[in-house]
C-alpha cells in the first residue's frame, strides 16, 4: 500500500479509539486526519517507504524487550522483598542486565540447523543466568527464588484465561 506501517496502526487505533467518542469533535478530527495521512502516498518510493518502517520496527524490537524487562524485574524485586529478600532494584537491575549478552545468540535463528540449537541454548543459558543473579542479590533459598521468577510468567499467562471466564460469567448472569 505504500504506507508507513506505524502511522497505519496510529490511524486503526484513533479510529477505534473515535468510535468510542462520536460526540467528541476533536477525537474525530484526529482520527481522521491519521486516516488521512495513511492513505498518502509516500514522497520516496515504495521499496524506501517500506526500508525505513521496516527500520523502525526493528530498532523497536530492543526497546520493547527492554521495557518488558524492566517491568518484569520490578515485580521480581516486589515479590522477593514480600518473600523476605534484602534486595534493591538497581542491584537486581545491575546484576540481571548480564542476562543479555546470552541472547545475542537469538541473531543466530535464521540460520539452518545452528539457528534453533542457538536460540535454545541461548533462552537456557539466560534464564539459569537470570537464576543465579536473582539468587546471589537477594539472599533467597532456591525455591523461593525460582517462585520470584516463575509466578509473574504464569500470572500473566493465566490472567487472560481469568478475564475471559468473568466477561463469560458475567455474560450469562446478565
Amino acid at each position: 500500500m505504500g504506507t508507513a506501517v506505524p502511522l497505519a496502526a496510529a490511524a486503526a487505533s484513533l479510529t477505534n479509539f473515535a468510535a468510542g467518542y462520536t460526540s467528541n469533535a476533536t477525537v474525530t478530527q484526529v482520527s481522521d486526519a491519521a486516516r488521512l495521512m495513511a492513505g498518502i502516498e509516500p514522497r520516496m518510493p515504495g521499496f524506501l517507504a517500506a526500508l525505513l518502517s521496516s527500520l523502525g520496527l526493528w530498532l523497536n524490537w530492543p526497546l520493547s524487550w527492554l521495557s518488558n524487562w524492566i517491568v518484569y524485574g520490578a515485580i521480581v524485586a516486589g515479590l522477593a522483598r514480600l518473600m523476605g529478600g534484602n534486595v534493591v532494584l538497581q542491584t537486581l537491575f545491575a546484576a540481571t542486565s548480564f542476562t543479555a549478552v546470552p541472547l545475542l545468540l537469538t541473531g543466530l535463528a535464521p540460520l539452518p540447523f545452528i539457528g534453533p540449537l542457538a536460540l535454545v541454548a541461548s533462552l537456557v543459558w539466560a534464564i539459569a543466568l537470570y537464576y543465579l543473579a536473582v539468587r546471589q542479590v537477594t539472599q533467597l533459598d532456591a525455591a523461593r527464588t525460582l517462585l520470584c521468577m516463575f509466578l509473574p510468567i504464569v500470572i500473566a499467562a493465566a490472567l487472560p484465561t481469568l478475564l475471559t471466564l468473568a466477561v463469560a460469567m458475567l455474560a450469562f448472569m446478565a
